[in-house]
């Protein structure tokens, strides 16, 4: 993500942004992470690799791999969430390259629907029934 001050300027007023909709709808963010680094940097927080997702596990101590949850729209989240040994859920349209491709890499996400909101009411869904 490492593409420049306005790409980060952009980046960091939508991450704002969907932080502040969240907490304003009653929702909780403990913390955030967000790699800048570019694929060449080679860093440890850039996905696939798991290093901010370790990096939320000291910042919020107490926090389980058992609650967590890694959400995306790319392969790449989901083999980080998976490396990490969190739940897994991909924002998208089911397809049959994408299908191919997890089963190749030995990846299934725990949720896989079509936008965020689904996943939303998934969550809710199943915290009643616990």
């Amino acid at each position: 993500m490492g593409k420049g001050k306005d790409y980060k300027k952009n980046l960091l007023a939508v991450h704002e942004a969907v932080v502040n909709a969240v907490i304003s709808k009653g929702g909780k963010v403990l913390s955030s992470h967000i790699c800048f680094h570019k694929a060449e940097d080679n860093c440890a927080c850039r996905k696939p690799k798991t290093g901010l997702l370790e990096e939320a596990f000291r910042s919020n101590y107490g926090s389980t791999r058992e609650g967590a949850w890694m959400v995306g729209d790319g392969l790449t989240d989901i083999e980080a969430g998976a490396s990490a040994g969190v739940r897994t859920a991909f924002i998208g349209a089911r397809n049959c390259s994408m299908c191919q491709i997890m089963m190749e890499k030995g990846l299934n996400p725990d949720f896989w629907g079509p936008s965020l909101w689904e996943f939303a009411e998934y969550i809710i869904r199943n915290k009643k029934r616990s």
